[in-house]
């Protein structure tokens, strides 16, 4: 379908939502990440304390190239599953898809330690809702709330002035306890994500070219190749049970 201007994705405002869910039995494991804009898997198998392999899966994307670099995890086979910090370093961003490699380090966790299910669910208020608090809830528990202006926390006080770009992973590291740094990362990722909710992705032919951290598809060589999966964007705001039962679907 070619864009027309007759569809527009964008909201004025709303709530964005993400559900992570991290399932393992054994040697095998799955993760899997849905929001308004994205569907990925991953599976990851295990041999004693390394990966022996990985496949990434894609139900929904925005766009037509990210199912082929949803594949590329398999690049993780060999890695130690105490190492999942090295996930990002030894694996450029621009070379995979970003969503699916941010899945490994959680899915790795959940072997180490031994977790056989978890579930993050996300919700971030944005544009004339964005007053309203940001909440993260693991396993259906309330675990972090907090309030922001712009791209910047206002509370609780302990957040307060921290900004939620690229510094705010070394903030976390040095100002939260270490059980509260993966939970703030998460729930960070989620409230940046809800400046895409303001654009009319729907409208565009083919991605756009990152100057900075783009991800697969906004990579110089294959951003105008990779065509806008039309339609894909859900608006989840009012309809919290269909994001939930889509995070129970898995790829053959």
């Amino acid at each position: 379908m070619e864009p027309d201007g007759s569809m527009d994705c964008s909201r004025a405002s709303g709530v964005f939502r993400r559900v992570i869910t991290i399932d393992t039995s054994g040697n095998y494991g799955r993760a899997n990440v849905v929001d308004d804009y994205h569907h990925f898997q991953l599976e990851i198998e295990i041999a004693d304390t390394r990966v022996r392999s990985a496949r990434g899966s894609a139900r929904r994307t925005p766009w037509s190239l990210c199912p082929f670099a949803a594949r590329r995890i398999k690049s993780l086979a060999g890695l130690d599953i105490g190492a999942s910090t090295n996930v990002f370093s030894d694996n450029s961003v621009s070379q995979n898809c970003l969503h699916v490699l941010e899945l490994a380090p959680l899915l790795l966790a959940a072997f180490r330690n031994r977790i056989d299910f978890r579930q993050y669910e996300i919700s971030a208020p944005y544009g004339d809702r964005e007053s309203e608090p940001a909440l993260l809830l693991t396993d259906g528990i309330e675990q972090l709330r907090w309030w922001r202006k712009g791209m910047v926390l206002t509370a609780p006080s302990k957040y307060a002035g921290a900004k939620l770009d690229q510094s705010f992973v070394a903030w976390a590291t040095e100002h939260l306890p270490e059980p509260e740094v993966e939970p703030a990362l998460i729930l960070r990722r989620g409230t940046l994500l809800t400046r895409g909710r303001a654009l009319n992705l729907d409208a565009a032919r083919h991605s756009q070219v990152a100057l900075k951290g783009g991800c697969f598809v906004q990579h110089a060589d294959r951003a105008t190749s990779a065509s806008r999966v039309t339609g894909s964007t859900i608006d989840f705001t009012d309809n919290r049970s269909r994001l939930l039962h889509e995070a129970q679907k898995w790829a053959p």
